[in-house]
């Protein structure tokens, strides 16, 4: 520890020395953007120049696209948020069905295409520290999602107030204001339930939206409501297109500027647009497993789980990809749908059969191009190569079953007080 405290004060000299030899902006700026964001916040006491330019949104901008455009990083970061069974230390529950929230980021380093052969990830996991969040308990966030280093955390899934914004890596935190619906007006019609959310970016405005999708349930009527973090404020969206049932998931997935949720059987996947706040009914792709409700029984810790083919909607290579499950031959399909134009019918393409396995996967998300992390029976989440279909393990247990959600996590100066 002593150490690294010495390098890092060293590290402060040599920093304060080239602030001193009054080097052409542009030069200072090439040699920040390539610096990680912990480092940066450091230097910032460095001189009072360096301050200035770091604390400039738009140099936190900047930094983000340089490191999304240039990256040389040897390491993959994740953000994962599951349910944990509540176990005793002799590995049986003192209370079934007892689970609490874990969330946390998860560095995969660089194993060199994994030539020792190795069976486990290698990697660090750190849990998400939310005390900072003052006044707001660590089980009280029943969802999460993430957009570049800001992870928005939802109270209640039913509650139209308790939302925040955090960034880890600048440990900043902005609970955002109440919705702009009248709470007297929603209950006109009935009870109002949140069925899909999301934090994305709308790179057309530079802005940042967190947005709901909402149903009152006696009157049947379906609207939206998106904060805009530019002005700190909510609006109210009408959604025009029918829809005949309930999100089958919260989380939804945002590829290219639009976010897409799935609607329960067999309606398809509900779509929106950051920039043109724009609604689309997407159809499924035609596939002979798309409608299956099958269940399959697994017993784990003596009684018996439940498990659904559930669909899951994920990003691949920039695209935007559905998996869906079949119990049955316990294979995988992978379908890859191409840029999507609100409208016009979507074009889909069945990429792979992934699998048969021996036993029943649940997919989670693709952390490249060729590694599926997937839920396994037991608990634990492993990563699935395409190509060599070899499994390898990370080291997390416990998960209640198909409750596991992930996303990228990047580490960005980006605040989340507002300011293009």
């Amino acid at each position: 520890m002593k150490n690294l405290e010495v390098e890092k004060k060293d590290m402060r000299m040599r920093m304060r020395s080239l602030c001193h030899l009054e080097l052409p902006e542009e030069i200072v700026m090439e040699i920040l953007l390539r610096l990680p964001p912990e480092s940066l916040i450091r230097f910032k006491c460095v001189c009072k120049s360096w301050y200035t330019l770091i604390s400039d949104p738009s140099f936190a901008h900047k930094h983000l696209h340089f490191n999304e455009n240039n990256g040389v990083s040897s390491s993959t970061s994740l953000f994962l948020r599951w349910l944990h069974d509540d176990d005793d230390e002799d590995g049986t529950q003192s209370d079934p069905g007892e689970t609490h929230v874990v969330r946390s980021l998860i560095t995969i380093f660089d194993d060199n295409d994994n030539k020792d052969n190795n069976d486990h990830i290698p990697c660090a996991i750190e849990d998400l520290n939310l005390s900072i969040i003052a006044g707001m308990p660590k089980g009280v966030f029943s969802s999460s999602s993430h957009c570049n280093g800001i992870i928005s955390l939802v109270a209640d899934s039913d509650s139209l107030e308790q939302i925040v914004l955090y960034n880890p890596t600048i440990r900043e935190f902005k609970v955002l204001p109440k919705t702009c619906l009248d709470r007297h007006a929603l209950s006109v019609g009935g009870i109002v339930r949140v069925l899909g959310e999301g934090l994305g970016y709308d790179s057309k405005a530079n802005d940042y939206k967190f947005i709901r999708i909402l149903h009152r349930i006696r009157s049947d009527e379906w609207f939206a409501e998106v904060y805009t973090m530019s002005s700190d404020s909510w609006r109210g969206i009408q959604i025009d297109i029918k829809i005949d049932s309930f999100l089958s998931t919260g989380e939804g997935v945002c590829c290219k500027g639009v976010f897409y949720w799935l609607l329960a059987k067999p309606d398809g996947i509900l779509s929106y647009d950051l920039s043109t706040d724009e609604f689309h009914n997407v159809p499924l792709p035609l596939s002979d497993n798309v409608n299956q409700v099958d269940v399959y029984w697994k017993h784990r810790k003596g009684c018996w789980n439940r498990w659904n083919a559930k669909k899951k909607l994920a990003v691949w290579n920039g695209l935007f990809a559905l998996l869906i499950p079949d119990m049955v031959s316990f294979t995988i399909e992978m379908w890859v749908m191409d840029d999507f134009h609100g409208g016009v019918k979507p074009s889909w393409t069945k990429h792979l059969e992934i699998g048969p396995f021996v036993i029943f996967y649940s997919p989670i998300m693709f952390w490249n191009s060729y590694e599926l992390l997937m839920e396994t029976e037991d608990g634990g989440i492993v990563s699935y190569n395409l190509g060599t279909q070899k499994f390898r393990n990370l080291p997390i247990h416990g998960v209640s079953q198909q409750s596991c959600y992930g996303d990228f996590y990047m580490k960005t100066l980006v605040s989340v007080k507002g300011g293009n």
